[in-house]
């Protein structure tokens, strides 16, 4: 979700920080855009083939600007008034999909509760499709294959934080729910728990399945106790309070609305139950890192599919009313861009 949840993690761009917390200097920083310049040449993204000869398909595979438009805001003015300004198809396109998309999400939790009484909900694949556009089967295999070979040295760094955030799971949880599960690197902490009777991997790439099932697999976990459903946690096909844990890695950074998100995790945990994270988020104020991060997130945004640089993920999560939140910031010195995290658990009552 990215995706949404742009569910799927980022791929951080290598960038230098600079040591103190002011800007660099002016050679210095130019000596920093030639390095991104340089590193974005080398992505395999941008140097595939198919990419150089139709450029429009790398629009179409991320539905983001790639034509120098300026982007809409969810509360912008209308989309007619924009498509006078602009006769880009791509821009078009993103506009009628970002109208739908907020008005979808934003009236799932009313819908949901209106609902309830007829025992439906809306569905699922409905909200996936408004908030995560279908991409191109190529563009989502591509994706899925970075992400199962690009990530291995940032999850030997990160290991220590998820094996304590992990071992927050008492003998009582039973069914597990993981947000964007990508190619499932987390199931090797948490899957062969012997009191784990259930684990739902949910991401909007269905290209992911065939490495989190391989994952789950060599965790331990049957393939009865595991199940992927592509889905996006602005809108969860499971019912309410059907489980006792959501966990959730680098894919608040990703999602349409984070707030959405974070009601669907209380919605579809049961009473008592414990929501774990690992969110990469903006560098402090001040600091140097934190104006390389709002300088690149758009281009963030383009190559690692909606995920953003600069979001304040703990301060959303503090504000959606949990019963508890234990976090602390935390420093992943050799992921530059993304180096700032917060990890930690909130709970319902």
């Amino acid at each position: 979700m990215a995706t949404s949840m742009a569910f799927t993690s980022p791929l951080a761009l290598n960038f230098p920080r600079s040591s103190s917390n002011t800007l660099p200097s002016c050679s210095a920083s130019l000596l920093n855009a030639f390095h991104v310049s340089t590193h974005l040449q080398r992505l395999p993204f941008f140097t595939s083939p198919t990419l150089a000869a139709y450029p429009e398909r790398m629009m179409f595979a991320t539905g983001r600007f790639a034509c120098g438009s300026p982007r809409i805001a969810p509360n912008s003015a209308s989309v007619q008034h924009h498509q006078e300004q602009s006769v880009c198809t791509c821009c078009t396109r993103r506009a009628v999909l970002t109208s739908l998309g907020g008005a979808i999400v934003a009236n799932v939790t009313a819908e949901r509760t209106s609902l309830a009484v007829e025992g439906s909900i809306p569905s699922a694949d409905m909200i996936r499709e408004a908030v995560y556009p279908a991409r191109p089967e190529w563009y989502e295999e591509y994706f899925a294959t970075s992400m199962n070979t690009t990530m291995r040295s940032y999850e030997a760094e990160i290991a220590g934080y998820k094996r304590e955030l992990f071992s927050r799971l008492g003998d009582n949880v039973k069914t597990i729910l993981e947000l964007g599960i990508g190619t499932g690197p987390n199931l090797a902490y948490y899957g062969g728990r012997p009191s784990i009777t259930s684990v739902i991997g949910v991401d909007p790439n269905v290209k992911m399945a065939r490495y989190a099932e391989a994952a789950a697999v060599a965790a331990g976990l049957s393939p009865a106790q595991f199940k992927f459903m592509p889905a996006v946690g602005e809108g969860l096909p499971l019912p309410s309070a059907s489980v006792d844990a959501v966990i959730c890695t680098l894919v608040l950074c990703s999602v349409s609305d984070v707030s959405s998100t974070l009601k669907e995790v209380q919605r579809v945990l049961r009473p008592g139950g414990m929501f774990l994270f690992v969110e990469h988020v903006a560098a402090p104020e001040g600091d140097s890192l934190r104006f390389w991060q709002g300088l690149l997130d758009p281009v963030q945004q383009l190559v690692a599919d909606g995920c953003h640089l600069k979001r304040d993920t703990l301060g959303f999560i503090e504000a959606a009313q949990f019963a508890s939140v234990d976090a602390r910031r935390v420093t992943v010195n050799g992921a530059s861009l993304i180096g700032p995290h917060v990890v930690g658990s909130a709970c319902i009552a």
